[in-house]
Formats: structure tokens, sequence, C-alpha cells
């Protein structure tokens, strides 16, 4: 009793431009994934046609929020793929923060047009060196930070 919390409207302009590419990555971190869930959502329900690929990156498989819904988006939309990667995982799991390693892992080849980022700030900045040095151009890269 007598705790004190702040409560935030959602803030930030973190969109989906449809018809923008046909091949996306989103790349999230901890609640940095809840914007990416909405655009997978829209993507899903709408049918459109894309291929995407998320990259989901937390503690813990415990820390995974919307997991069964990521799980469940597959079945739902073809070209959609989910990858988590953990800085403690269990086993046969993808290990760690993003690295070249991870994110190859978790692309395959694949050459994403747009790819959509959101997390703290140092994955943001990682993230963004490895894309580029990918070969995508930063006009490429939509950003949104989380606190």
């Amino acid at each position: 009793m007598g705790d004190t919390f702040e409560i935030r409207a959602p803030f930030g302009c973190f969109t989906f431009t449809e018809g923008r590419g046909g091949r996306i990555c989103l790349i999230g971190g901890g609640s940095g994934v809840t914007p990416l869930r909405a655009i997978l959502r829209y993507i899903c329900d709408r049918r459109v046609p894309v291929e995407a690929v998320l990259l989901d990156f937390n503690r813990s498989e415990e820390d995974i929020v919307f997991r069964q819904e990521f799980q469940g988006m597959p079945a739902a939309h073809a070209g959609v793929k989910v990858h988590f990667a953990l800085t403690n995982p269990g086993p046969g799991g993808m290990v760690g923060r993003i690295r070249a390693e991870v994110l190859e892992q978790a692309l395959q080849g694949f050459a994403p047009e747009v790819v959509y980022l959101c997390g703290r700030p140092p994955m943001m900045e990682a993230t963004e060196d490895l894309l580029i040095a990918r070969g995508l151009r930063p006009e490429q890269i939509e950003t949104e930070v989380t606190d």
C-alpha cells in the first residue's frame, strides 16, 4: 500500500507502410517487440503479400512476451517467420545479443527491403551497424526507441 506508479499513453510514430517492400525484417528487444507485434498482426489479418522475418531478443524464454501469438503467426501467414534469440537460452536456441552470426542465422540469406527496429539504444545502434555492413542503406531502416 502507498506505492505510486506512472501511467503513460502510447507514444512514437513507428508505422508499417504497405507496399513499401515485399521483404521486411522486424527486430526487437524486450518490450520493443510490441510495435512489431502490431505490424505482424496487420500483415496476418489483412493477408498482406509480404515476406516477413521477426527476430526477437530476450534474456530467457520466460521473458518472451507474446510468444504463443508469434509462434502461431507462420500458420496464419505463410510468408512470416519467427526467431527468438536468448541471452540465457535453453538447449537448441539461438544464443546471445545482436551480432552478425545471430542476424545471419535468422535471415539465412533473406534480403529485406525494409527493416523495422525497436528496442533500447545500445541494441539498436549495434543492429543498425550490422544492417549497414550487410548492405542496407540507412533509409531502409525504420527505428523506434524504447525506454
